[in-house]
This record gives C-alpha cells, structure tokens and sequence, in this order.
C-alpha cells in the first residue's frame, strides 16, 4: 500500500485511519506549496528477509525528469510486526510520515521512491497542474 492523504493516523491497536486520498494537486500559481500531506505506506514481506532493529526506510522524491525535489530522507528505522494467522511468517510495517509546506516548483509528475534495505519497493505519484479555479493551494 502506498499513498497520499490529507491526514493519516494508526492507532495503539494498528488500525490506519485514512482521510483524503488524492493524486492530483492544483494551484493558482508556481512556485508554491502544499500545506500539509502525509505519505502512507504498509510495507509486507518474509519475516526471514527483514532485519530488525536496522534502518532501512528512504524516501525519494524526484519530479518528471528524474530531479530531487528534496534531499533524500535520512534512512528510519521502522517496526515489524505479524500480519496474522492467515499470513504466517509474513511481517508488515506500517507507515505515516506527515509533510508539510511540500514546495510545487512547476507542474508535473512528481514521485516518492520508496526503498528499504537499499532495495526499491515502489513508487507513490501525483500530479501538479496550475488552474484558475484552485480547490487546493
């Protein structure tokens, strides 16, 4: 699971609240910046490839022709727990990181690279288009 939301929560129980998903962006105008966002991630795998207690989290961000956005994150060290009994031996994490003032130079793709252990895992993309009628700043 990977995606953008307005705002996202996991409770002590593990339950992940999620409220606006969205993958379009506007605004009246570039440069600016979007107030407030938070990436949402559920990272699944073996528990026999996670290494625990090691960072390994990192997150990219580049736009359409591949340029940082920002500095890539420093590597975060994440917890794993079971899935469940219909899953044994498979673990998960899940993740909520909030960003806020996220600068919009130009229009575009924009993507967060997501990697763990070095290893790419995936992809979250969005997009950013000025109109005059902007919903959203």
């Amino acid at each position: 699971l990977g995606l953008l939301a307005d705002s996202a929560h996991i409770d002590p129980h593990g339950k992940l609240y999620i409220l606006g998903e969205f993958r379009y962006i506007t605004a009246r105008g570039l440069p600016a910046s979007h107030a407030r966002m938070a990436l949402v991630l559920r990272i699944t795998g073996a528990r026999s490839e996670v290494i625990e207690g090691k960072k390994g989290l990192q997150i990219k961000v580049v736009d359409e022709d591949g340029r940082d956005v920002l500095p890539p994150s420093p590597e975060i060290a994440i917890q794993f727990d079971d899935v469940g009994p219909a899953a044994r031996g498979q673990v998960q994490s899940q993740v909520v990181i909030d960003l806020q003032g996220f600068p919009l130079e130009r229009e575009g793709a924009y993507v967060f690279e997501v990697f763990f252990q070095e290893h790419r895992l995936g992809d979250v993309a969005f997009h950013v288009a000025v109109t005059k009628d902007a919903a959203q700043p």
